[in-house]
């Protein structure tokens, strides 16, 4: 972007593709017989969908040094007369990113995600946070947003597990599970990606306000849309083609019959990622079941058979844990929690238990605080209070 005409056809290709998304199909179908000349195949049989999708391809496939020209072509016969106020848009838009400190990218760049070329129309992104993570390897953590405590617990372990691994968990910012995978990935070496199912300038959904804010920090946040555009009933199948692309590896906990985790698995499946899943009794997780009932995922029933099954596709990440059990980064996990808990002052036991039974079993944080003890890093007081001992501070 060191030059003017390379600043105006790559503002103008990403606001484009941005853009695209939700269009009407009277816009699409006048766009694509303007790249094409007309002579493309009858677009009448062809959805929105679809026609996104051939608009996105065709842009790609211009020469770079005849984008300029196709584009303002392209635009000037769909908008006619209204073509200045969408120009005016674009640079409005751009200034606005500009002006959060948001970036972008469009398939053409150098640091554009290799695994998102996998689509058959990769997107335009804006972003907020580390893009050196859609580099490591990863795995998307997908699930019900009416999850069960038990089910965010499980999400939330495995999310911190993996990303103690090195592994980067992508999610979709939900409530729910969504909510619990960046939780537990958050602060950890691997961390998470957040796709967004709306523009990367709204608030949604609000009871994960804090959530995004951290994952925006110490993570990276992603949208495929235009900066406001508002959460809609098209734009969450989009967003979920996106986490599979992301993802080289699918885990679907607890999963309904009608669920948006069930189409994230099955795009996952069209480009040939591995899925796996974890379900528990009751309707929940019945979708989840069905998934593996037809073949479509393999299941896991712990952490450990999760992480002994990630091998087989993280083999040389992964191999320089071998000496450590998964327990063992799991209870080091745990320690280290109860430990800064204590770091304020001493607490009540039942109050450390409640504290981290979010994403632990009250058996697991007990063992946790007898093992503490016995090597002398905790001390117990009368009625029930367990503090640090003095030499740590």
């Amino acid at each position: 972007m060191n030059n003017s005409s390379e600043y105006q056809w790559r503002d103008r290709l990403a606001s484009i593709l941005l853009n695209l998304p939700g269009r009407s199909e009277k816009f699409l179908k006048e766009f694509l017989s303007s790249l094409t000349g007309g002579a493309d195949e009858d677009l009448r049989v062809l959805d929105s969908y679809q026609l996104y999708q051939r608009a996105s391809r065709l842009v790609e496939e211009i020469p770079e040094d005849r984008v300029s020209e196709a584009l303002d072509t392209a635009l000037k016969l769909t908008f006619k007369n209204k073509v200045a106020p969408f120009e005016e848009k674009v640079r409005q838009t751009v200034e606005l990113l500009r002006e959060r400190k948001i970036s972008y990218l469009v398939p053409t760049d150098r640091e554009y995600p290799e695994r998102l070329l996998d689509l058959d129309a990769p997107p335009a992104i804006i972003y907020k946070g580390k893009l050196s993570l859609l580099q490591k390897p990863s795995v998307g953590i997908v699930g019900t947003r009416r999850a069960s405590r038990e089910t965010k617990r499980m999400a939330e372990r495995v999310a911190r597990t993996l990303s103690l691994l090195g592994i980067v968990v992508v999610s979709g910012l939900a409530v729910g599970v969504d909510a619990s995978a960046h939780r537990g990935a958050i602060g950890e070496p691997g961390s998470t990606i957040g796709v967004l199912g709306c523009g990367i300038l709204i608030d949604y959904p609000k009871a994960n306000r804090s959530l995004r804010r951290r994952v925006e920090l110490g993570g990276l946040v992603i949208s495929q849309f235009q900066p406001l555009q508002e959460p809609a009933k098209w734009t969450f199948p989009l967003r979920n083609r996106v986490i599979s692309a992301l993802s080289d590896v699918l885990v679907v906990i607890g999963a309904p019959r009608r669920s948006g985790a069930l189409i994230t698995a099955s795009a996952s499946l069209e480009l040939g990622r591995t899925v796996l899943a974890w379900f528990a009794p009751g309707n929940e997780h019945e979708g989840a079941r069905e998934l593996v009932r037809s073949g479509g995922a393999v299941p896991f029933y712990s952490i450990e058979e999760l992480v002994e099954t990630l091998k087989l596709e993280f083999k040389e990440l992964l191999s320089k844990f071998e000496d450590r059990s998964t327990s063992s980064l799991i209870g080091e996990d745990l320690q280290g929690k109860v430990l800064s808990l204590l770091s304020s002052g001493a607490r009540h036991i039942s109050d450390i238990v409640e504290t981290l039974s979010e994403s632990h079993t009250s058996s697991e944080i007990l063992r946790t605080i007898s093992l503490l003890v016995s090597k002398g890093f905790l001390a117990r007081d009368l009625g029930g209070y367990i503090r640090l001992v003095e030499k740590l501070n």
